[in-house]
């Protein structure tokens, strides 16, 4: 399995709840292993499996949630192997 790790900014980040409600959305889409929302970032960090992470079906589950995807956060990182 090819883990990467990859952040998005999000819109609609009000309070604890809205983070918990944005980690579930997240973590109902194939591929994403793991999803932490930060409140005071306003954005939420996936550990995504690479070969079937699909990143239309992440917006789709975030925006009936409730919340917009804005950009990518940080640039992605390879998970695993050395170094």
């Amino acid at each position: 399995m090819a883990q990467q790790v990859v952040a998005f900014r999000l819109v609609g980040l009000a309070d604890e709840d809205c983070c918990r409600r944005a980690e579930r959305a997240a973590q109902a889409v194939p591929g994403v292993l793991a999803a932490r929302a930060d409140l005071a970032a306003g954005r939420v960090e996936l550990e995504v499996d690479r070969t079937r992470w699909e990143g239309r079906q992440f917006e789709q589950s975030l925006a009936r949630a409730g919340f917009q995807v804005l950009e990518v956060a940080d640039a992605p990182q390879a998970r695993g192997g050395c170094c």
